[in-house]
């Protein structure tokens, strides 16, 4: 629940970032866990929503998640161009690295931030964006998915959005498949825009029931 503290020191892994907003944000690989540079324990947005019963654990498999780790490491180093497609040619997931080369070649899209800390302090909430960028001169937020389209997806970004005060971005879920082919998803069409009342009965109704179990 929001507004924990935590062991903030005792992870090896711990990574920190800033936001869009100015917060200080660490995040604890080895049990994933957010936390503000005072120690305060922030909730994660997929923690929040299979608590609320959106997200079924029970398919998830632990090979699935490592592959879709590994996949985000490689297209994070290729955004940051600190390594190039061809680097993972021999790589098992290098499919979906060749995937993600094909939108990027269709789309001409161009990164701006990548793996970026969002949060909600006052609420006790964070999570970490994929990546953000322009399509055809238009401003995206990009969530990066090496498994099937699921409902919540779209509800997830849509609270990094908001989170990072990005709402005016168009939002779009980046299905990359093993046969190197990939899909784009708009979540506006599936949630209606950000600013439209039909989204925010799912995440929002969400946010403030957990709010109140605190």
């Amino acid at each position: 629940m929001p507004g924990k503290t935590g062991n903030f020191i005792k992870g090896v892994n711990m990574i920190k970032g800033d936001t869009p907003t100015g917060e200080i944000i660490f995040f604890n690989e080895e049990d994933h866990k957010y936390f503000t540079d005072k120690g305060m324990m922030l909730d994660s947005v997929t923690q929040i929503l299979e608590a609320e019963g959106y997200i079924d654990t029970r398919w998830f498999k632990e090979e699935y998640a490592f592959r879709g780790t590994m996949v985000h490491k490689a297209i994070e180093a290729i955004n940051r161009k600190a390594a190039t497609f061809s680097d993972f040619r021999n790589a098992f997931f290098y499919p979906y690295i060749e995937a993600y080369m094909w939108f990027v070649i269709d789309t001409g899209f161009k990164p701006d931030w990548i793996e970026k800390f969002v949060c909600n302090i006052d609420k006790g909430i964070a999570g970490c964006l994929d990546i953000t960028g322009t399509i055809r001169g238009k401003n995206v937020l990009i969530d990066v998915k090496t498994g099937s389209p699921l409902d919540w997806h779209p509800i997830q970004l849509a609270a990094y959005a908001r989170m990072g005060e990005i709402t005016d971005y168009q939002r779009y879920d980046l299905h990359l498949r093993k046969n190197a082919r990939y899909t784009l998803k708009d979540s506006h069409k599936r949630l209606g825009n950000y600013n439209d009342p039909k989204w925010i009965r799912s995440w929002k109704q969400t946010e403030n029931h957990w709010n109140s179990a605190a």
